[in-house]
């Protein structure tokens, strides 16, 4: 991944609703936003990898299983942050063992948002920076 003074986020969901509410935040913190309706609509963004997506639990075509896995093989520095209002522990716990970095319950939260994906973006330079000594980050 490029670096940049602007990290990038990709948002995926199939819900408009979620790209106006969450869009807005980010763009004012200073993140470029990608926007992405679908699992497909991900996969074929032609942007440099992200630092984080932040993708919708239930896609159109997919989960958000679909879209952790075509980021750590497209850009394995990236981190993926989970959001849905039914989000539990079970969730949480899934997420996790998989390599997810989060879940958000309330992404309506504007700071928890921030918070979250701050911290995202934080763990996404520090693997990049591993990855790149290892001689494995994207190009």
């Amino acid at each position: 991944m490029a670096e940049s003074s602007q990290p990038l986020l990709m948002l995926v969901s199939g819900e408009e609703r979620n790209h106006e509410a969450l869009g807005g935040p980010f763009e004012q913190h200073g993140w470029r936003v990608h926007h992405s309706r679908s699992f497909a609509d991900f996969a074929t963004a032609s942007e440099d990898g992200p630092a984080v997506v932040v993708t919708d639990y239930a896609l159109p075509d997919g989960s958000w299983t679909k879209v952790l896995t075509h980021a750590r093989d497209h850009a394995p520095a990236s981190e993926v942050v989970v959001y849905s209002r039914l989000a539990d522990e079970h969730l949480w716990a899934e997420v996790m063992c998989l390599g997810g970095f989060d879940v958000l319950s309330d992404p309506s939260d504007e700071r928890e948002l921030l918070r979250v994906t701050n911290a995202a973006w934080c763990e996404s330079r520090i693997r990049n920076e591993m990855l790149g000594s290892a001689g494995l980050a994207d190009s």
